[in-house]
């Protein structure tokens, strides 16, 4: 079997074929998706508990880098706090 290549020009005149054919497809199901009342009022219900979602693993995200800055508690001095020594 022999390997033909494509130059990379033309690969690259080929990915962009695609993407605007790509980027027509999906203009296209907007427009049907924002003509539906319905259909848009649920997208945007889903979109804003998707958007919930990632602001919840955000903030717990920004919890983990916040511990991070902290040194770490030691055992003992977790003891101290605890027995008021």
């Amino acid at each position: 079997m022999v390997k033909v290549k494509k130059s990379r020009v033309v690969m690259q005149e080929d990915d962009k074929l695609w993407m605007a054919r790509r980027d027509a497809r999906t203009l296209s199901e907007a427009n049907v998706i924002a003509a539906d009342k319905k259909r848009l009022a649920d997208a945007q219900k889903e979109a804003r508990k998707l958007a919930d979602e990632r602001i919840k693993e955000a903030k717990a995200m920004e919890m983990v880098a916040a511990k991070e800055k902290k040194p770490a508690e030691t055992m003992a001095d977790y003891a101290k706090k605890r027995l008021g020594d």
